[in-house]
């Protein structure tokens, strides 16, 4: 009787030696968490797509309304001024026709003080959102004959 309870015991560690693949329950899991890994490194990877892309017209904009900033305020342009205003509401740039600018006044009562603000927006045309990559708020004051009104 002990012969044959060693001559099992025996058979079981033999079949445990000598098997050479994975269950199927192994085979499905391990499937199952590089899925899972694969999934969160494709989201990854486009969420820093988008990052990369949203950066890139930042700087764009960034540059060509600084260039414009530095254009009126080398020609000495009047900004604050209503008439400029009215000639100057938006446009595009010269040199790059994805972006475009706005400028209008922002409605806050600073005008008692003699101050305006300004607001640039520079956009992205092909955005739907319309949404401004880019705002600067200039605070400046009124030209003289408009502040003593």
């Amino acid at each position: 009787m002990i012969q044959k309870s060693t001559s099992v015991k025996t058979l079981y560690q033999s079949s445990t030696r000598n098997r050479r693949g994975f269950t199927l329950v192994e085979v499905v899991t391990s499937i199952a968490i590089l899925s899972m890994m694969l999934v969160a490194l494709l989201m990854i990877q486009s969420r820093h797509m988008r990052q990369i892309k949203q950066a890139s017209q930042i700087i764009v904009a960034t540059e060509l309304t600084d260039r414009l900033l530095g254009k009126w305020f080398a020609e000495n342009e009047p900004l604050f001024d209503s008439a400029v205003l009215g000639n100057r509401r938006s446009g595009t740039f010269a040199n790059n026709h994805d972006y475009a600018w706005r400028l209008y006044v922002k409605p806050v009562s600073t005008e008692r003080l003699g101050a305006r603000v300004l607001v640039l927006e520079t956009f992205n045309v092909n955005d739907e959102t319309n949404k401004p990559v880019v705002t600067i708020e200039l605070l400046g004051s009124l030209t003289p004959d408009r502040a003593k009104q």
